[in-house]
């Protein structure tokens, strides 16, 4: 992970076991040489992934343990802990789990915090996907919390409509939020990216129900189904979504025979509170192929494709 301005960044120390630690390195300058700032540990076990602040200032680290049940052991979150750097002083500011959910939560709240995080750029907002019990069922549901000053508070829970959120996007200033559930078994008619919006005051409300299907694959190592990602423009008006392949559409850099695309980014635009497809970025990218979007909203990278938006429209160069 690296902050926006590339002098922090925060790596992951191998471990075969218990006590994984988050290694920070800052440098004064691109040109200057990384120190090592510090070596943060989260409880008494590893790390299930982490999100460091555009500003470099705030890391949220999920820690993982293993628990023995009458089925057998699986491994679950043990919490999310908070750090905070001062200067070049690293501090835990605080550690986030269920029982710190959001009263908005039905209470008594049966949930366990799940794979996903986001903060704002700032690092005062934090969302944390959630798998909430009821009974024999589960549904999913997204966490917010704030920061005052040096204090982490629980704000909402938001009903996602789903088992298991696939994939999550924060704006810059941590106002949109958007998420779309993982669908296991491909049985959803009409699957959605659903949107969020915040008033200001404290308010989270849906604002929209996007209709795509996330691009799913098996990565070559883990063998195991994974979902594509969504990223939206700093000021949360323009949402790139890692989409399947749409049928009768080819590639834009490819021959119009061209029958190899499995994936596109789809963009959408946001007017006042309508979200509308505005473009989509084809490319005759192989699977696993790497995309970046501009903080601004404006230009796409994908494959070895340059998609920029002018006047409202998408064009590939």
């Amino acid at each position: 992970m690296l902050s926006k301005d590339a002098l922090t960044l925060v790596l992951t120390a191998a471990s075969y076991g218990s006590n994984t630690t988050m290694l920070v390195f800052a440098r004064s300058g691109k040109n200057q040489p990384w120190l090592q700032q510090a070596s943060l540990q989260s409880g008494a076990y590893y790390v299930g992934g982490a999100v460091l602040s555009a500003d470099g200032n705030t890391l949220a680290v999920r820690s993982m343990k293993q628990i023995s049940t009458s089925t057998g052991t699986r491994v679950v979150t043990d919490a999310v802990y908070m750090y905070r750097r001062n200067g070049s002083t690293w501090n835990e500011q605080a550690r986030l789990d269920t029982s710190t959910a959001p009263s908005t939560c039905a209470q008594p709240c049966q949930a366990e915090i799940a794979d996903h995080m986001a903060l704002s750029a700032d690092g005062n907002l934090l969302t944390v996907s959630a798998v909430i019990s009821s009974g024999t069922t589960s549904s999913s549901a997204v966490f917010t919390y704030t920061r005052t000053g040096t204090s982490w508070a629980p704000q909402t829970s938001l009903n996602t409509e789903g088992t298991f959120i696939a994939s999550m996007a924060l704006s810059a200033d941590g106002s949109t939020l958007a998420v779309t559930d993982r669908d296991l078994l491909q049985t959803a008619t009409t699957p959605v990216v659903i949107v969020f919006a915040h008033d200001g005051n404290g308010a989270w409300s849906q604002q929209s129900r996007i209709p795509a299907t996330l691009y799913t694959y098996t990565p070559p190592l883990s063998g195991g189904r994974a979902y594509g990602s969504m990223v939206f423009s700093s000021d949360g008006n323009t949402l790139a979504v890692n989409t399947a392949k749409v049928p009768g559409q080819v590639a834009c850099d490819a021959p119009a025979t061209y029958s190899g695309e499995t994936q596109r980014i789809a963009l959408y635009s946001r007017s006042s509170d309508t979200w509308t497809l505005q473009g989509q970025a084809v490319s005759a990218a192989q699977p696993l192929t790497p995309w970046a979007f501009a903080n601004d909203g404006s230009a796409l990278i994908y494959g070895n494709t340059l998609f920029t938006r002018s006047n409202g429209t998408w064009a590939c160069n």
